[in-house]
């Protein structure tokens, strides 16, 4: 007879993100949980769905400081130009 997963990978963490946001990771999945005051929606993540966002988060902070740059200077600068065009552009 097998054993249940979690004996295996122990239990699971868990964080509260804020916003009524709980992220957990059972050792295989990453689940985002959104609790709101009438109901609950989870939101299980495979872990190539998770590398992509990472890679997401990556690209949105180089955006972010991109148009911080544009606004503290009124100018981008070189990298932030060609992230710029290369936004527009898709």
């Amino acid at each position: 007879m097998s054993e249940p997963i979690e004996d295996y990978l122990g239990k699971p963490i868990e964080d509260y993100l804020g916003d009524g946001v709980y992220a957990s990771f059972d050792g295989c999945y990453l689940k985002l949980d959104l609790r709101g005051q009438d109901s609950t929606t989870e939101i299980f993540l495979e872990p190539e769905v998770f590398q992509r966002l990472l890679q997401f988060r990556e690209k949105a902070i180089k955006e972010i400081r991109s148009r911080l740059e544009i606004s503290l200077t009124g100018e981008p600068d070189d990298a932030s130009a060609s992230s710029t065009q290369e936004h527009e552009a898709s």
